[in-house]
């Protein structure tokens, strides 16, 4: 048994080494590039998310929710009014608290599906549209590794208290309260090594600790989600570390957070 341990860590562990290389070698991409990079990331989150919620479903509706979100990511990079973009997010969250609270509704479902794995993963797009975008796409790479990686380390070792049991069982106070610790001292350490980034001290702290927090939210929020699903994962296709949205729901829910957050600054 441990022997399969031991394999399993490691091959996660590879896998997550590789993902890593492969994240930091796309924020050199040029624009139209980088944008292609969005448009697939959300085909593949699209895709999955509709596969995993409708197993029985034809090739025709997930076909359609590869293109209306493929489509929406478009919209958002043309820079359209951003309220636009609030309406999207706050038809999102709407729909996120009657999926919560209501009796389970298919057409909701496959909407929040399709807003969910296009309008946020956009936000990253919005990210590189501004000034000194490879600044903050580092910023926001390197606070997401070392929050979740900190917090997987730190829970998994002195772990005891249940951070919110019926929802994710491993996940505890210790390792949250690890992974905030470190993710948001680091982040702030990136932050001022980077002299294009003009934070005051008190930004970079707000900033930090608001980017470390929203990895681990943005991470609870998908295990709630796959909760009400009924499933562990919604993929196999990165094998120890599950599927595409079980590997950037906390990379494109703090690049949501970290966009409005630069906003309200700037």
């Amino acid at each position: 048994m441990s022997m399969l341990i031991s394999r399993s860590t490691t091959l996660r562990i590879i896998i997550g080494i590789l993902l890593l290389g492969f994240s930091l070698s796309c924020l050199w991409l040029p624009p139209l590039l980088f944008l292609l990079l969005i448009q697939l990331l959300s085909a593949g989150l699209a895709y999955e998310f509709i596969r995993a919620k409708f197993p029985n479903s034809s090739i025709i509706l997930r076909v359609s929710a590869v293109i209306i979100s493929t489509g929406i990511v478009s919209i958002i990079y043309q820079e359209i009014h951003e309220f636009i973009l609030i309406l999207s997010l706050v038809i999102m969250a709407i729909v996120s608290i009657m999926l919560a609270t209501a009796k389970q509704n298919n057409f909701f479902w496959a909407i929040f599906g399709i807003f969910y794995c296009s309008v946020l993963p956009a936000h990253l797009l919005l990210l590189k549209n501004l000034d000194h975008e490879f600044a903050f796409l580092l910023v926001l790479l390197i606070t997401v590794v070392a929050t979740d990686s900190s917090a997987y380390i730190v829970g998994s070792s002195i772990g005891r208290h249940k951070l919110w049991e019926s929802v994710s069982p491993n996940k505890t106070w210790e390792g949250a309260l690890g992974g905030l610790l470190v993710g948001s001292t680091l982040s702030i350490f990136c932050m001022q090594i980077i002299s294009s980034l003009d934070y005051s001290i008190l930004q970079m702290f707000i900033l930090a600790i608001l980017l470390s927090a929203s990895t681990i939210v943005g991470d609870l929020f998908e295990s709630a989600l796959k909760r009400k699903i009924g499933i562990k994962d919604f993929s196999n296709i990165l094998l120890e570390h599950g599927g595409l949205l079980d590997r950037v729901d906390s990379l494109i829910f703090t690049g949501m957070v970290f966009y409005w957050g630069q906003r309200l600054i700037s």
